[in-house]
């Protein structure tokens, strides 16, 4: 395989979901406890101890 055939095919397995926000906390348990409320859980994602991926469809 070519080094572009292997470009072309690996970016066929990549999809953009779109803009988040990245919210860094200095608490871990806040971001903890963030995500894991049932209202804000779908909307959000734990990325590491302290950081949050926030969707932007929400206001």
């Amino acid at each position: 395989m070519t080094l572009l055939a292997d470009v072309t095919a690996r970016t066929q397995r990549v999809r953009d979901l779109g803009r988040v926000r990245l919210i860094e906390f200095s608490d871990p348990a806040l971001a903890v406890l963030i995500h894991r409320d049932r209202r804000l859980s779908p909307l959000c994602a734990l990325i590491g101890d302290r950081h949050l991926a926030v969707t932007g469809t929400w206001r």
